[in-house]
């Protein structure tokens, strides 16, 4: 649990930190998890703080950084971190290549980017779910999902109920309408009035779509349920969050898979 400097650094790509609580940090960059490469699983990275210091490489970048093609964090929750500095972002994540998957990013703040932020060519954001993140201001970044490549990659995501002053901001993009589209998959956002999807692959979703407003797990035979791509290539025994099998026939959306209800006969 430090107080300054990072909880945690992965920098071997045969590298794995798993079954850990990150409490803390404070650093310019990865001040929960900064991992270069190797894989960061099944933790809980909560209570760190990016800072900027106008001199430093990649400065204010994500209270969990994710930097190269073979860095991973997989089945992790990400919450209540901050981005202390205007200038700090992405303190659910950044990921400037590489890979978050099966993640669940919420209650994170920053003046702009709380959630998660897929700056860098070839990043993937797969199967996560980021929800009640808050920006203080309308940045350049969003409180929920915010892409800044056309190559990377957006699947089987919810983005739900992230604010900026009060406003609903589940997604944002850098790019063209075209590449928006071509960058966000199967994923579901905040039902609304005026609700605006990034690709018409994408959908509305609720309140009661959720079985609560925790741990974001969702009902069965509702929007999320089996509304994900199976197209995504997953690795063989992938998980969820909770550790079940994620592909089970159709691919739920966001980081819970709903487990097989059996067969119920209802006589009257």
């Amino acid at each position: 649990t430090p107080s300054s400097g990072r909880a945690a650094v992965i920098r071997h790509p045969k590298a794995t930190v798993r079954n850990l609580t990150l409490n803390g940090g404070n650093s310019y960059a990865g001040s929960g998890a900064y991992v270069r490469a190797g894989k960061l699983e099944n933790c809980r990275v909560t209570g760190s703080k990016v800072n900027y210091s106008l001199n430093k490489p990649k400065d204010g970048l994500g209270c969990v950084l994710v930097v190269d093609s073979d860095a991973r964090v997989t089945r992790t929750e990400i919450r209540n971190n901050t981005a202390i500095h205007a200038s700090a972002r992405g303190a659910g994540g950044y990921v400037l290549w590489g890979t978050i998957d099966n993640c669940l990013v919420v209650s994170n703040s920053a003046t702009t980017g709380s959630g998660i932020i897929a700056a860098g060519a070839g990043c993937k954001i797969v199967n996560c779910t980021v929800a009640g993140n808050i920006d203080s201001t309308s940045g350049t970044y969003s409180p929920g999902i915010y892409v800044g490549s056309a190559s990377a990659q957006v699947v089987n995501c919810a983005s739900f109920t992230n604010l900026y002053a009060g406003v609903l901001a589940d997604w944002k993009s850098s790019l063209s309408d075209e590449n928006t589209a071509a960058v966000f998959s199967n994923s579901a956002f905040t039902r609304s009035d005026d609700a605006e999807l990034p690709s018409d692959t994408c959908i509305v979703v609720g309140t009661d779509d959720f079985k609560d407003l925790v741990r974001y797990r969702p009902r069965a035979h509702r929007s999320l349920h089996n509304a994900g791509s199976a197209d995504f290539s997953y690795p063989d025994g992938a998980l969820d969050l909770s550790g079940r099998k994620r592909v089970i026939g159709d691919v739920d959306i966001g980081c819970y898979e709903i487990q097989s209800q059996g067969l119920y006969l209802s006589v009257r």
